[in-house]
């Protein structure tokens, strides 16, 4: 007999899907190929074929540049850290006291740079090994980057900071910068100093 094994998901209608985001992703399928289709004219095959390469695609853009950490990305290590801080765990104190200059300092590893011209070439000669060949469906792809860009962010929902979790980092941040620098004054810590009590916010889910 073979071995079964449980495993969760999430199920849109009736089809299951390993992660979260590949489930919004199938949930938006439609509005992006709708993008699509208006940047392409209803030229179905094209936006078709944008629509199932579309990793692929995104990465060739992404082709000898620096990899620059964008906001949501920022936005994802602030919450990591706020939860870290939220856990009070002796463990994470290095990671909670450094939080800030953590999130201000992280950078992506550096890639080799390429010059305008050099990235066209490398560009278009990927495209077109992704195109089978047709140059013209390359040089379409590169001059309508932002186009594709927009359309393949259809349907992507926009959430705003919790600015009560943000202020609570905050006020944890500023209490142990001050406990901090009175221990490097040689200062005594009254026994009474405060301590950071504030619960953890909980983000509104998806």
């Amino acid at each position: 007999m073979a071995d079964l094994e449980i495993k969760s998901g999430f199920m849109v209608g009736d089809q299951v899907f390993a992660t979260k985001a590949e489930a919004q992703a199938f949930i938006r399928r439609p509005q992006v190929l709708g993008a699509l289709n208006v940047l392409t004219k209803n030229n179905g095959d094209l936006s078709n074929f944008l629509l199932e390469n579309q990793s692929d695609i995104e990465d060739i853009f992404d082709l000898g540049t620096i990899s620059r950490v964008t906001k949501s990305e920022r936005n994802k290590l602030n919450k990591a850290l706020e939860h870290a801080a939220s856990l009070n765990d002796s463990k994470l104190a290095f990671l909670v006291d450094n939080a800030e200059a953590i999130a201000s300092s992280f950078r992506w590893p550096k890639t080799a740079r390429m010059d305008d011209a050099a990235k066209a070439a490398a560009q278009t000669e990927q495209l077109t090994a992704l195109a089978n060949g047709n140059a013209q469906v390359a040089a379409y792809i590169l001059a309508n980057r932002e186009g594709i860009l927009a359309a393949f962010g259809a349907g992507v929902e926009k959430r705003a900071v919790n600015a009560n979790a943000t202020a609570a980092l905050a006020a944890y941040r500023a209490e142990q910068k001050a406990i901090k620098e009175a221990k490097e004054a040689g200062e005594a810590i009254p026994a009474d100093a405060p301590v950071a009590t504030a619960e953890p916010v909980a983000e509104p889910t998806a």
